[in-house]
C-alpha cells in the first residue's frame, strides 16, 4: 500500500510539473472580469499636515471614442490613506459598467483632465488594475523585513503620481474578454455623416426634448433599458413629473447640438456648451425635497435628458438610439 501511495504522489508531482510548464488549464486559471480606473488631481503644501485639496477642473473619460464620464469638479478636501498613501479617487470608472461600449479586444480608454487654472501646478494620481473572478495570494515584504500575505482579486495594479501643470491626457489600450459583443459593434465605422443623416439625428434629439415636454409616458419608455437607470422605479416615484415641474430647458431650437463620429459605428450628439439639453431650475427649487427625491430627480435627468445621446445605424439604413 505504501508503494501505491508513493506512486500516486509521484504521478501528482509529474502532473503538477507539467501544469506549471505548460500553463494551467483554462478551467483552473483565474479569468479577467473587469478593469478599473481611478484618478485624482490635488495639491498639498509641503511641510503642512493638512489634508490635500482637489484641483478644480473638468474630467472627461471615453471608451472607444464614446463618452462615459464628464464631470466638473470643485475644490474639496481629500483624505490620504495612512498605509497606502493613496488619495481619495475623484473619478472611479469600473469598465464592466460600460460593457455595451466594449469590444473583447483592443479597447481604447482616454481620460482628459482640464484644470480651471492652467498655470497652477498639481499632482496627478492614476490607478489602473484588472479584477479576476477569484482571489489570488500576493506577498509583500515590509521595510522591516516582515512578510505580509494578502488575498486579493486585483491583478496587474499600476499606480502613478506625478507633478503636472495644465491639461492631462491619459490613454490606455486593453482587452475585455468578459464582454458579449453588441450586434452593432460588427457594423463598419462611420467616417462621415451625410446632410440627411445629420437632419435625422437632430430630429431624434429634438424628439426626445418634445417627449419630455409633452408626453412623459413616452419619455419613460424612451430611456434605454441598459443605461443603468431603474425606469420602473422612476415611473413609480413620478421622478420625471418632479423634474418637469421645475426644469427650464434652453437651446429650444437645437442650434447648439454637435454631431461627431467616434471611429466606430457610434455617432455622438452632444451640446457645444457641455450639455445636450441645457436646463436650469428656480433658485428655490429643491429646498423642500428629501435626499431620496433629489436622487430620484437626478436619475430622471440622466435617463430622459442625458448629457449626450448615442446613435447607431439600423439594418435598413435608419438610425436608433442606444443611450
Amino acid at each position: 500500500m505504501g508503494g501505491g501511495r508513493r506512486s500516486k504522489q509521484s504521478v501528482r508531482r509529474v502532473v503538477l510539473a507539467l501544469l506549471l510548464a505548460l500553463g494551467w488549464p483554462a478551467a483552473l486559471r483565474a479569468e479577467l472580469i473587469n478593469h478599473e480606473l481611478k484618478f485624482s488631481a490635488y495639491t498639498q503644501t509641503p511641510g503642512q499636515t493638512k489634508e490635500p485639496m482637489s484641483v478644480p477642473g473638468r474630467t472627461v473619460v471615453s471608451l472607444n471614442g464614446i463618452p462615459i464620464t464628464d464631470e466638473q469638479m470643485d475644490a474639496r478636501e481629500l483624505s490620504i490613506g495612512a498605509v497606502s498613501e493613496r488619495p481619495t479617487p475623484l473619478i472611479w470608472v469600473p469598465m464592466h459598467q460600460n460593457d455595451r461600449f466594449l469590444r473583447q479586444r483592443d479597447n481604447l480608454l482616454q481620460l482628459r483632465f482640464i484644470p480651471t487654472d492652467g498655470q497652477r501646478p498639481y499632482t496627478a494620481w492614476l490607478s489602473w488594475h484588472g479584477v479576476s473572478d477569484r482571489e489570488q495570494e500576493t506577498r509583500e515584504v515590509g521595510e522591516d523585513g516582515s512578510l505580509r500575505v494578502i488575498q486579493t482579486n486585483i491583478v496587474g495594479l499600476e499606480e502613478e503620481q506625478r507633478p503636472r501643470t495644465g491639461e492631462l491626457l491619459v490613454e490606455r489600450r486593453f482587452d475585455a474578454p468578459w464582454v458579449s459583443p453588441q450586434p452593432w459593434q460588427n457594423q463598419p465605422p462611420i467616417q462621415q455623416l451625410s446632410a440627411a443623416d445629420e437632419q435625422t439625428l437632430r430630429s431624434l434629439v429634438q424628439e426626445r426634448r418634445h417627449l419630455f415636454q409633452t408626453d412623459l409616458d413616452a419619455a419613460y419608455k424612451a430611456i434605454p433599458t441598459d443605461a443603468g437607470v431603474d425606469v420602473a422605479a422612476l415611473r413609480q416615484n413620478r421622478c420625471l413629473e418632479m423634474v418637469q415641474a421645475g426644469a427650464r430647458l434652453g437651446d429650444t431650437d437645437g442650434r447648439q447640438v454637435r454631431l461627431r463620429t467616434t471611429g466606430g459605428p457610434v455617432v455622438v450628439a452632444e451640446g457645444s456648451s457641455g450639455e445636450l439639453f441645457p436646463r436650469s431650475f428656480p433658485a428655490t427649487f429643491g429646498e423642500q425635497l428629501s435626499f431620496e427625491q433629489v436622487m430620484c430627480l437626478s436619475a430622471a435627468l440622466a435617463g430622459a435628458l442625458p448629457k449626450w445621446m448615442l446613435f447607431v445605424k439600423t439594418p435598413d439604413g435608419g438610425w436608433r438610439t442606444i443611450h
